[in-house]
């Protein structure tokens, strides 16, 4: 019982967090490209094809288990565009990933203190925004906090020096679950592959611990890209320009993206409007503030240095692979940092348990620095949650608009829908990235509406073209006056 008892606190703390991001999850409709993935929800559902649908192969992932869950989620709340039932796996999903990172905190042995500091941050990161509250995130939040869980139980079996072989294959099922979910997920197999590789310099039984608990993690892995190449589910990198395999100045830039954005308490929204608007001393200031609060933190690594090598070596073995493979591509984005602040999080406590050391003699100095720390991030979290939700209002309305005039345009027709308006070059990622056309899409497919849009690109052949915007135009071409 006491052993069953052992996370009580870190699950009750999981637990009320989780919920209040439950809270927050039902009043956020979709905005931006998360129609796209509940159009395609949609569809299936009408078509009676919903158990069935999610495992075809997609042109640009091949993700079964989130398009199959947002399928149960329309299926089963079509009124609310499946929003209610993806709130509570979202927020399930999130209170995994949270105890898992408390877990690897107590393997660190941090305090919970410290420990609660840490999935504070990870849950109300400046930059989680887009991985917890976009819609289409889901598949990215459900396949991190499995892979989250599979390399919780790897790390686990050897920094507690127990490997356990039902362990180790519990962990490989977890991260077919997390692939099958995204396959961003591809970051945990690296994780494990590293550790396995790494493993080369051991000997003994720390060698055959790390080889039992690693193996079959590594072997998933293997096995999703050969299943995912052999169906023909494979990326197609030659039609997508930000798919592409980059070259090693954009990795190198990627990488720094991905780490800055994980490590400033700074809204990546505030830095994107100072460099529009060029105010240098304005950068200036928010680069002063990420060094300080970096600083601190690298202090606070090397206080416990010789005492937590192995903690924070796992670590940074960690934030290296968290960005694999996204980090090779041409294209980066808010929606994929959740495993880097997994591990930014994980070492955030780490550095906190020295920290605290010297908090002891200037507690009221820390204590300040530590609730502006906190602050920040809060600050600019509230702020993306309330420019995110204002789109994704506008985009409902845009939707809901047009339904009622696209009525008069026959079935079987041929139509492009497009956006009315350029967007402008303060758009920022979903926060301000006003796409009604993607929102029409889904009210054609929601309204069962029967009719075949195609490619933008594809004109000549088009009987209508509809511009969506705050209101809606639709244009009736050559081709359809002819038919």
């Amino acid at each position: 019982m006491a052993q069953r008892m052992k996370y009580w606190r870190e699950t009750v703390i999981a637990l009320v967090i989780s919920s209040i991001v439950f809270l927050l999850l039902v009043t956020m409709p979709p905005v931006a490209d998360d129609w796209g993935p509940l159009t395609s929800a949609a569809l299936s559902v009408h078509a009676g094809s919903a158990w069935r649908q999610p495992f075809v192969a997609r042109d640009v992932h091949w993700s079964p288990l989130w398009f199959l869950v947002n399928a149960i989620a329309y299926w089963l709340s079509p009124g609310t565009f499946g929003v209610l039932p993806l709130a509570f796996v979202k927020s399930v999903a999130l209170m995994a990933l949270l105890i898992a990172a408390f877990m690897l905190l107590r393997y660190f042995h941090v305090r919970l203190k410290n420990a609660t500091v840490s999935v504070l941050t990870l849950a109300f990161h400046q930059a989680s925004v887009g991985g917890l509250y976009q819609w289409k995130a889901a598949g990215g939040l459900c396949s991190c906090a499995a892979g989250a869980v599979a390399i919780t139980l790897i790390a686990g079996s050897i920094l507690q020096r127990k490997s356990s072989t039902p362990k180790a294959i519990l962990a490989g099922l977890l991260l077919a679950a997390a692939l099958l979910f995204k396959e961003t997920a591809l970051c945990f197999g690296a994780f494990a592959a590293l550790l396995l590789v790494g493993s080369i310099g051991l000997s003994g039984d720390e060698r055959r611990r790390v080889i039992v608990s690693t193996v079959p993690a590594v072997a998933v892995t293997i096995l999703f890209v050969a299943v995912r190449t052999w169906t023909g589910a494979s990326v197609q990198l030659q039609d997508v320009n930000r798919y592409r395999i980059g070259n090693p100045v954009v990795w190198i830039l990627n990488e720094v993206l991905m780490v800055g954005a994980a490590s400033t308490p700074i809204s990546t929204l505030w830095w994107f409007d100072a460099v529009q608007a060029r105010r240098i001393w304005l950068l200036v200031v928010y680069a002063g503030v990420t060094v300080l609060f970096a600083i601190l933190i690298i202090l606070g690594l090397a206080r416990i240095w010789k005492g937590g090598l192995r903690e924070v070596a796992t670590c940074v073995l960690g934030l290296i692979s968290a960005g694999f493979p996204v980090v090779l591509l041409n294209h980066v984005s808010e929606t994929y940092l959740i495993p880097v602040l997994l591990w930014y999080s994980i070492l955030l406590g780490i550095a906190l348990q020295g920290l605290f050391s010297v908090a002891a003699r200037h507690s009221i100095a820390f204590i300040v620095l530590l609730g502006a720390f906190l602050s920040l991030h809060m600050i600019g979290y509230a702020d993306k949650i309330i420019q995110m939700r204002t789109t994704a209002e506008s985009e409902v309305t845009a939707m809901e608009r047009a339904i009622s005039p696209l009525r008069a345009i026959p079935d079987g027709s041929r139509v492009i829908v497009e956006n009315a308006d350029p967007p402008l070059r303060t758009n920022y990622s979903v926060y301000r990235e006003f796409d009604p056309s993607d929102a029409v899409q889904f009210g054609l497919a929601h309204y069962e509406r029967h009719l075949d849009i195609i490619d933008a690109r594809d004109r000549a052949h088009a009987d209508y073209i509809v511009e969506a915007g705050r209101d809606v135009t639709i244009i009736k071409t050559g081709a359809g006056q002819g038919r």
